[in-house]
């Protein structure tokens, strides 16, 4: 049987510093707000960090407040063996978000590829196209981007290795819209699918 034998927690949500070792049965007491449910999230999320899109939407909370990293680190055992624990969540910097947003349009325009018949003289042309409109979402401002994605980006460091998570929210008309106008303008032709595709890849 595995089990959790113990699990500290700093700067997550509202939780500014906290340690737990569990024993079979676990009740947590207290009132209201003061970060019971949010030690169960920090404990879910050490345990699968992939789980961190539970968060989209209020990923600008996860790091408490006046904090730039959350740190959860904790030990499991079980079957005669033990595992450590170690997961950061990092606020991304303005450049950060840019970049992530940028990067996921070109796999969204790369995947588009892939969804139609093309020849490789037109798939070589697209790809160049794609690199334009990729270079050109440097048209945002930065500080604006970071603003309308802030909720839904994040940076994870899982046994020192880093993933990037960002969602574009199909509710950010004004995002799509730049993309759109900027595959226009670059005679890039998208079919209702692929575009319907473009906005469903994030």
């Amino acid at each position: 049987m595995t089990r959790v034998t113990d699990l500290s927690v700093r700067d997550f949500k509202p939780v500014e510093e906290a340690s737990v070792e569990p024993g079979g049965v676990n009740l947590l007491v207290g009132r209201n707000n003061v970060g019971k449910t949010s030690l169960l999230e920090a404990l879910h999320l050490a345990l699968d960090p992939s789980s961190i899109s539970r968060f989209d939407g209020n990923l600008d909370k996860v790091v408490r407040e006046r904090a730039e990293v959350a740190e959860l680190v904790g030990t499991v055992s079980g079957d005669g063996a033990t595992e450590d624990l170690h997961v950061n969540v990092e606020r991304p910097s303005e450049e950060e978000v840019s970049r992530q947003f940028e990067q996921a349009i070109s796999r969204a325009l790369d995947s588009i590829i892939e969804l139609q018949d093309h020849t490789e003289e037109e798939i070589e042309e697209i790809r160049e196209i794609r690199d334009e409109v990729t270079d050109s979402l440097s048209g945002i401002d930065s500080e604006t981007l970071s603003r309308l994605l802030v909720r839904h980006s994040a940076i994870l460091e899982v046994e020192k290795n880093r993933y990037e998570y960002l969602r574009v929210p199909r509710n950010h008309l004004s995002l799509w819209d730049f993309v759109e106008q900027r595959l226009s303008e670059s005679v890039l032709t998208l079919d209702k699918i692929a575009n319907k595709k473009l906005r469903e890849i994030f």
